[in-house]
């Protein structure tokens, strides 16, 4: 096949599939950019836990989107905590941590 204009031409028989070719460039940028973002997500909670709205602040200005950032939050399994002021009702922050070897094993 080649590529021109925008779009693919056949130029022979393959065995690759229309879907395959057009698709795979997508796909390994989306992995690319939540790997980038799990690799950043780990290096700032290695520090110790971080308020949810530290983290997506600083992701925001590494030009990670929310989104992506949720996907990385979710393949590195961490733990998301309320810490709150006890007894006021909506008090307190979302709190994110690495996993810990004990509660990787939980989940």
């Amino acid at each position: 096949y080649t590529l021109d204009g925008g779009g693919f031409r056949w130029t022979g028989p393959s065995d690759l599939t229309a879907a395959t070719i057009l698709g795979s460039d997508v796909s390994d940028g989306e992995r690319s950019a939540r790997e980038e973002a799990e690799e950043f997500l780990a290096a700032l909670l290695a520090e110790g836990p971080r308020t949810a709205r530290e983290i997506e602040e600083e992701a925001g200005a590494a030009g990670i989107s929310l989104r992506t950032l949720r996907r990385a939050k979710e393949a590195l399994g961490i733990r998301v905590r309320r810490q709150g002021e006890p007894g006021r009702r909506g008090g307190g922050e979302w709190v994110w941590e690495l996993p810990t070897v004990d509660n990787a094993r939980e989940g």
